[in-house]
């Protein structure tokens, strides 16, 4: 597998970190490729990735055991949570059901957001800084 991932590697056919591991014990690790396609700059395993929609799920999830534990409830206001939330009637259920008419983020950040990484933190920032329209109140319908 070692010299596969260098030949896929060298090809600019795959890019990424590689992890295998049984009952806690690591069987395989190895990092290869670029960061980008396009560019020159290598992997490490200290690289940021920006995993966007791969972490949907493990973000329900969380929540979903937050909202059992009885640490907040679908029905909340986001900003109660995030008191720097600048959209007073998104609820957590709209974030979780894709009903909350937030725009996609990425044309925030392509418009003003000048560095390559940002956090969610930064996205927060950036929300309340200029706080785009809502594509549609929330609940009206599902995006």
């Amino acid at each position: 597998m070692n010299k596969k991932l260098d030949e896929l590697s060298v090809d600019n056919q795959v890019s990424g970190g590689f992890l295998f591991a049984r009952k806690g014990e690591i069987l395989f690790r190895k990092v290869v490729g670029k960061v980008h396609v396009h560019r020159d700059d290598l992997i490490s395993s200290q690289s940021p990735f920006n995993v966007g929609s791969v972490s949907k799920q493990f973000t329900a999830m969380a929540i979903m055991l937050l909202n059992h534990q009885g640490k907040l409830t679908f029905d909340q206001k986001v900003a109660f949570h995030l008191p720097d939330f600048p959209y007073a009637d998104i609820r957590i259920r709209h974030l979780l059901n894709h009903t909350s008419g937030t725009i996609d983020y990425e044309k925030l950040t392509d418009k003003h957001w000048q560095i390559r990484d940002f956090t969610n933190q930064d996205m927060v920032n950036l929300l309340k800084r200029f706080t785009p329209d809502l594509a549609f109140n929330p609940g009206a319908r599902f995006d």
